[in-house]
């Protein structure tokens, strides 16, 4: 019902099987590189430990250095697509 309803609002949802933090941190990584930055919001310290772990092994720098990160005003200004994710 939820998947739904945000999905009639064009976002994108991933339905987790399984373990939903894994799910989460791996949609993380993998639209990463899309993307400027990306927010994994969580009460879980799971999530912590798994970005931990799993990014150690990607680069995400870029070829101009380092970007500031954008205030919380601007990512909610922001038109949501298809390509934002909610999970």
């Amino acid at each position: 019902m939820l998947k739904k309803a945000l999905q009639k609002v064009n976002i994108c949802v991933r339905q987790a099987v399984e373990d939903a933090d894994l799910t989460i941190v791996n949609t993380a990584i993998s639209v990463a590189p899309q993307y400027d930055y990306v927010r994994v919001s969580g009460e879980d310290i799971g999530l912590l430990v798994l970005l931990t772990a799993l990014t150690s092994t990607h680069n995400n720098e870029s070829e101009e250095g380092d970007a500031e990160a954008p205030t919380d005003e601007q990512l909610v200004d922001e038109q949501l697509e298809c390509e934002d994710i909610e999970l």
